[in-house]
């Protein structure tokens, strides 16, 4: 992909020249190289120079597990960014605190949509109608003047909003991503607590869980009690044989006469 493609795509959210670590292959080398950074959706591409057919470097891809903090393990750089995920990490140094905010609200909300599954296209839009709460809550900003501040009710992984207005107003690209995430969520659970019922009450005889105190006549809907058997036991085996004696039977005394 080209930098003009990059710079043109729709799901672009911010690009700047930056500063990334590279491990130097000799020892005058320097170790921070002036790059341009471009974030489009879930990824960070990195272009060596602004030409319009310079082409794509390096990329990171963004995840549901990665990790964007300020980094403390250069003492003789400030506002280093850090972004690890399993088996890679990158440093990005910016050149002022501003910018350093910028990036570092830019990717932990895409992280925090990820961790809430979000699977579908990030845009510019999108993630300025979000706030980061921390670093796996998000709360729907509706940027509105007119209308008073809205009540903010925090949910255990995703807040929203409830805000009351005189008049509809059309829904912003933030507040519809809102709404898709969220009825995607609760047909989800709907899914599984309905699984969850039918694989119960498929076990109970009459389909619906309840007490015996509300099944009336519940004594008659018990099957009848089988009679004990009347079969006497089996008679006791008989004493086996006396053992024969393997020796020979004795000889006759022999008369003197013959």
């Amino acid at each position: 992909m080209s930098l003009k493609a990059a710079l043109e795509d729709p799901r672009l959210i911010t690009y700047a020249w930056l500063y990334k670590h590279e491990v130097p292959s000799f020892a005058f080398a320097r170790s921070w190289k002036k790059r341009y950074i471009v974030l489009i959706d879930k990824t960070l591409y990195v272009f060596k120079s602004t030409k319009p057919t310079s082409s794509v470097r390096e990329h990171f891809g963004l995840t549901d597990d990665t990790l964007v903090f300020v980094s403390e393990e250069f003492k003789k750089s400030s506002f280093v960014l850090e972004i690890r995920k399993p088996l890679l990490k990158w440093y990005l140094r910016c050149e002022s605190a501003n910018q350093l905010k910028e990036w570092l609200e830019a990717m932990k909300k895409v992280a925090a949509c990820l961790k809430l599954g979000h699977r579908a296209s990030l845009t510019a839009s999108i993630l300025n109608g979000l706030q980061l709460t921390d670093d796996t809550r998000l709360l729907l900003i509706q940027n509105n003047e007119d209308q008073p501040q809205p009540k903010q009710q925090l949910l255990p992984a995703i807040a929203s909003v409830a805000q009351s207005s005189p008049q509809p107003q059309p829904p912003s690209a933030a507040t519809h991503w809102w709404k898709k995430h969220q009825h995607q969520h609760l047909l989800k659970t709907r899914r599984s607590l309905d699984t969850a019922d039918a694989a119960t009450t498929n076990h109970l005889p009459f389909g619906k869980r309840q007490s015996l105190a509300q099944i009336p006549n519940w004594e008659k809907t018990l099957p009848p009690q089988k009679p004990p058997p009347q079969r006497s036991p089996p008679p006791p085996p008989p004493p086996p044989p006396p053992a024969q004696s393997s020796l020979p039977p004795p000889l006759s005394p022999v008369s003197e006469d013959h």
